[in-house]
């Protein structure tokens, strides 16, 4: 007796976004996973995540977008369970804020207490490019990422194309440089789709 066709399977990823609260992250997600975008998105006072599929140099992999979804302003709150096991890091602050990129040390800091191990890639986000007056210069955000070892990269919520080119480079960084969490097969899958229309607390 001949076993059953394997399904497909590909590699996954957990990825989190970070950073203080109105600078655009689940606008961000929305904009990947949906290709929508709304000014008056509301968030869930719940963590949770997307599951998205991308094909880099031929290669399928999943990345679970986790979210912290208006936790964020109650930072030290957010549990060890959000932050451990994260492949990748992507903290974001808003063009318009001031605050939000000075913060951005703050978040460094609880990645580098509650990650574990470094993330394979860590991602600074300045979203919000769309929004006038700037309060944060492009080329401080570009300075500070690179004495910090991150990649940096300009983001409107508005702009599918620098959304996506985001998403992709993480894609990119975690298929390069971090080891897969493990292969999604039907059941997995399953849990994915179930997830992504809902959230977990944290």
């Amino acid at each position: 007796m001949t076993g059953l066709p394997s399904s497909p399977v590909c590699p996954r990823y957990k990825v989190i976004l970070v950073g203080d609260q109105a600078v655009g992250k689940s606008s961000l997600l929305r904009q990947r996973i949906e290709g929508t975008f709304s000014e008056n998105y509301s968030t869930t006072i719940a963590c949770s995540f997307k599951s998205n599929e991308v094909e880099i140099d031929g290669v399928t992999i999943q990345m679970n977008i986790w979210d912290t979804a208006g936790q964020e302003r109650f930072r030290k709150s957010l549990t060890r369970s959000f932050y451990r096991g994260a492949q990748a890091v992507i903290v974001v602050f808003g063009f318009n804020d001031a605050a939000s990129f000075l913060n951005v040390e703050h978040w460094l800091a609880d990645i580098a207490e509650y990650c574990g191990p470094s993330p394979a890639a860590k991602v600074l986000v300045g979203n919000k490019l769309d929004t006038q007056p700037h309060e944060v210069r492009d080329d401080n955000a570009r300075e500070f990422a690179s004495v910090h070892g991150m990649s940096y990269f300009p983001t409107s919520a508005t702009d599918p194309e620098s959304v996506n080119t985001l998403f992709d480079e993480v894609a990119r960084m975690l298929l390069k440089n971090a080891p897969a969490a493990g292969a999604v097969g039907p059941a997995v899958k399953l849990q994915k789709e179930e997830a992504a229309k809902g959230g977990c607390s944290c």
